[in-house]
């Protein structure tokens, strides 16, 4: 069944061997890995918002919806997610990794693992009122707040359900 073998895929490591293809096939293998490789990541995606509290009892469909608007990005030691002043146009969760919230030079906290940060966003749009610094190898997940505010409207059930967690 179609079903189990893409089950296996996603949970097996994937070797295509020393497969030739020609050009047609070579574009139809891509076309397939890329849709594997962005469900793997979509489950990914889905295992650590799922931990987060402002997602706190979304159902997996919901959840599912979600992660597509999602982004996993990598950053290293340094990199200003967020800086003060600016519009508050993202959420992020880390996955790993750590973070500081700092205002000038005084840090105002440490963010580790499943750290949810920039939610205000979803309340009010002033400014974002810290710096955000990656300060050990990170992976974040971004979403962009007007993304997840259609994502709401559409999805009247998660929308009532995130709003119910942030107050």
């Amino acid at each position: 069944r179609l079903d189990v073998i893409r089950m296996a895929k996603l949970n097996l490591p994937y070797d295509p061997g020393a497969v030739k293809l020609l050009a047609g096939p070579q574009r139809i293998k891509s076309i397939v890995e890329t849709g594997f490789e962005d469900r793997s990541v979509g489950m990914e995606i889905t295992g650590h918002v799922r931990q987060a509290e402002l997602f706190y009892g979304l159902p997996d469909g919901d959840l599912y919806h979600l992660s597509r608007i999602c982004k996993l990005r990598t950053h290293e030691a340094g990199t200003v997610l967020i800086h003060e002043g600016d519009p508050a146009d993202r959420l992020f969760q880390l996955v790993d990794g750590r973070a500081e919230a700092r205002s000038g030079e005084r840090v105002l906290g440490v963010l580790g693992a499943d750290a949810l940060f920039g939610e205000m966003g979803l309340v009010e749009s002033a400014p974002r009122s810290a710096d955000v610094v990656i300060t050990a190898d990170a992976r974040v997940i971004q979403i962009e707040i007007d993304q997840l505010e259609r994502l709401m409207e559409r999805q009247p059930r998660l929308g009532h359900l995130v709003m119910r967690n942030l107050a």
